[in-house]
């Protein structure tokens, strides 16, 4: 084995746009499986075919690679499975807590009514003044005080609260900043030895 000699399955990114002899695109394409065996030993049908007769390589075109596994505090990644999407249309569960602005349109403009009763005590004949009791000291010229119950009307509240929507429900983009590289898979060279 020298340097240069891949491993059967190894996986490269390259800047070109073609694989070379001997490697072919990361594009989801079914190869024979006694064409490729050697490499159909390695994957088998985790990424796509019938596992009988044919076998797909690893579908990179538009995704990023990740491993296998599950890394602490991470849910795990079973070896071949796809997931994420590039985009998700948000559902009001998953809004967090926030306010919308309302606007009140009233009923028009209406006058406060009132009612009740007065009462004064008006003694007949009197005159009002002040007269003079004995020693200069001012008496009253009322015997009592003017009494008032009077209170407002009920008040009809009319009108509508609208409460606006907010937002245009467009899909939320989930994508990454990214490079658009190719992906090789060797399918010819060193068959990996196990531990």
């Amino acid at each position: 084995m020298s340097a240069s000699d891949p491993f059967i399955g190894e996986i490269s990114l390259v800047a070109f746009s073609y694989a070379p002899d001997g490697w072919a695109l990361c594009d989801g394409r079914l190869l024979s499986v006694s064409q490729y065996g050697a490499l159909y030993s390695l994957i088998g049908a985790t990424y796509g075919g019938d596992g009988v007769s044919t076998f797909a390589l690893p579908d990179l075109r538009g995704r990023a690679a990740v491993g296998a596994g599950a890394g602490q505090g991470l849910s795990p990644i079973s070896l071949g499975s796809y997931l994420g999407q590039e985009s998700v249309q948000l559902l009001q569960s998953q809004l967090p807590a926030h306010t919308h602005a309302a606007s009140f349109n009233s009923g028009g403009v209406r006058p406060v009514g009132y009612s009740g009763s007065a009462s004064l005590t008006d003694p007949t004949g009197a005159v009002p003044a002040n007269p003079v009791g004995e020693g200069g000291v001012p008496l009253p010229a009322f015997a009592s005080a003017a009494e008032a119950n009077a209170g407002l009307a009920p008040l009809p509240v009319q009108g509508q609260v609208t409460v606006s929507p907010t937002g245009a429900g467009q899909p939320l983009n989930l994508r990454n900043p990214a490079l658009g590289l190719n992906y090789i898979i060797a399918l010819a060279g060193v068959f990996p030895p196990r531990p």
